[in-house]
């Protein structure tokens, strides 16, 4: 036995000692762990543990195992050393809600602290009340188990939204009995998230339920119930959680895999999930057989149709192998999906600017944000941003300003850009431009500029309503979270080639191609140039690595990306401001 385990176990022998010889403190915490264990798994999760320290509440009992798991791992590598085996691995692991048996020693450890001072008659006192709690404690335990189970974010509170939909999403495919609320009294398991009661438990005001809120309510909810009652609620209960994370799951992929947002998946949208040319044929056969036996034949299959196919299919397959599978059809959707765009940029509008860029001599674009300007009115109303006529008249600040001048100092002057800039039609866009070209008052520097206005660089310049409620939603960050959203690779997808397509046309139109320098300076607006410069590095064939770091790349406000048209290497220029 190793020094530091002999250390460990020593002190509990000389505690053992100090509390007396008139009971065996080690043999009683033993036995009230061992009852812990209710369903004689072997094992005490966290529920199990909670079952004695329900008086002092989720999150002291909560701490208390976590001090027992720290122990336990700490032990881990004399253990192993001692017994010739990893014995870390069996030991306490909190984040799977368990502590299994060999964690006994270090519970009676730590209750012997706990209760040291205790006198024998107040400790067989304590362990009595102990035993109590568990006896009477059997439907508590079980509504803690029922709320862990639906805890499905491992959270610590159950949201009440997300509550609701996850009961109608486990009611899809579980028969005629469970496909809508009793008109009546609200019976079984329905009685349990009347409005009343969830108001009753969300004891802050919200919207989030705690799970002693949610066992002291569903206690009283249940006081007239009978043993039977209540454990065919608690079953119908469960039984609805697991089928609505099955569900939930499924709908995930199934709106992961309908990239346009349709609300059907086509053949084309679901070759997505093929990781190989052969399982292309694989993956045309599994449409065929879900639109012909669940759907109704018209080549394309709803969520419906998708959900009811794969719940049928997986209804013998643990909860553990449909979610693995889930997980790993969305990893190989977003790679797919983000291939095919990619694969769209070049071979589209996007690689079609390039193209006459190239035969242009230009070698590089210039992406600009513009600098720092005033808040729309809407901002000052305490509104969401407004893409309207408001924000095309934003001018920009003092600080704006004295960024520009920065700019053209630090690295803007230094690129050989041609004389027209290509520009948002936004009035800070144009104004950037003209205080990054020329030193003089912007009245002046505007009138000198040559300007080629790109409508569709602002978003209220084309039909970019998606992006436009992504923005909303996520505010500033980068291109990486839009796209990575369900719908968000199409949604910016079409933006980029929207813009690239009249950046092409208004280019070979323009004087522009035919002027000195091999830059081109386009200016516009934070992650939407940011979307056009990754279409355009997509088309230019850069390497997956500079792709990769452009799609985390946030620009700051007069910040550019400089885009070689030949590949090569990415780069971001910064202000030093």
């Amino acid at each position: 036995m190793t020094e530091r385990l002999a250390g460990k176990l020593q002190p509990r022998g000389r505690r053992a000692d100090k509390v007396g010889m008139g009971i065996d403190r080690h043999a009683m915490l033993s036995e009230l762990f061992m009852k812990m264990d209710a369903d004689n798994s072997g094992t005490v999760d966290l529920a199990e543990f909670m079952g004695i320290f329900s008086a002092v509440g989720n999150k002291s009992a909560a701490r208390d195992m976590e001090m027992i798991d720290r122990r336990v791992q700490e032990s881990a590598q004399d253990f192993t050393n001692y017994k010739g085996h990893d014995r870390g691995q069996k030991g306490v692991k909190l984040a799977d809600g368990f502590l299994q048996q060999e964690g006994l020693d270090e519970f009676i450890f730590h209750m012997l602290e706990q209760l040291e001072s205790k006198s024998d008659f107040q400790f067989q006192k304590i362990i009595k009340v102990y035993h109590q709690r568990i006896d009477q404690g059997e439907r508590a335990l079980k509504l803690r188990k029922v709320f862990m189970l639906t805890d499905v974010d491992n959270s610590g509170y159950l949201d009440v939204v997300e509550l609701k939909v996850l009961i109608e999403a486990g009611k899809v495919g579980l028969g005629n009995a469970r496909d809508s609320e009793p008109a009546e009294e609200p019976q079984g398991m329905y009685k349990w998230i009347k409005p009343e009661v969830l108001s009753s438990m969300d004891v802050n005001k919200n919207g989030q339920l705690e799970i002693d809120e949610w066992v002291s309510t569903l206690l009283k909810v249940e006081e007239g119930s009978t043993d039977e009652e209540f454990q065919a609620t608690v079953d119908e209960w469960n039984a609805i959680v697991k089928n609505g994370r099955r569900v939930t799951m499924l709908r995930h992929v199934f709106t992961r895999m309908d990239a346009d947002q349709s609300g059907s998946v086509t053949m084309g949208e679901m070759l997505h999930l093929a990781e190989t040319e052969l399982e292309k044929s694989a993956v045309s056969e599994v449409l065929r057989m879900i639109d012909e036996g669940y759907g109704n034949k018209d080549g394309e299959i709803s969520e419906e149709e998708w959900i009811t196919a794969m719940l049928d299919g997986h209804k013998n397959s643990p909860d553990e192998a449909l979610f693995r599978d889930c997980a790993h059809q969305l990893e190989v959707l977003q790679k797919n999906q983000r291939k095919d765009w990619r694969y769209r940029y070049l071979a589209k509008d996007a690689g079609n600017l390039v193209v006459a860029m190239r035969a242009a001599g230009v070698t590089h674009l210039v992406f600009v944000r513009h600098a720092n300007a005033v808040p729309g009115l809407s901002v000052h109303s305490g509104q969401p941003h407004d893409w309207s006529f408001d924000d095309l008249s934003r001018r920009l600040t003092n600080r704006g300003q004295a960024q520009c001048a920065a700019a053209r100092t630090a690295w803007f002057g230094a690129c050989p850009t041609r004389k027209t800039t290509l520009c948002s039609p936004a009035a800070r866009a144009k104004e950037t431009a003209a205080y990054m070209t020329f030193d003089d008052d912007s009245a002046l520097a505007a009138a000198k500029l040559p300007c080629l206005v790109i409508d569709s660089l602002h978003p209220f310049g084309q039909a970019a309503d998606a992006c436009e409620s992504l923005v909303a939603r996520f505010g500033a960050t980068p291109l990486r979270h839009y796209l990575d959203v369900d719908g968000g690779e199409t949604s910016f997808g079409i933006y980029n080639l929207g813009v690239c397509r009249e950046l092409a046309i208004k280019f070979r139109l323009s004087p522009v191609q035919r002027e000195k320098g091999t830059y081109i300076s386009i200016f516009g607006h934070a992650v939407w140039l940011n979307s056009v410069a990754y279409a355009v590095a997509c088309a230019s064939e850069c390497s997956e690595k500079e792709l990769e770091k452009l799609l985390d790349l946030e620009l700051g406000e007069a910040e550019g990306i400089l885009v070689p048209l030949y590949g090569g290497q990415i780069q971001k220029m910064v202000v030093p401001l």
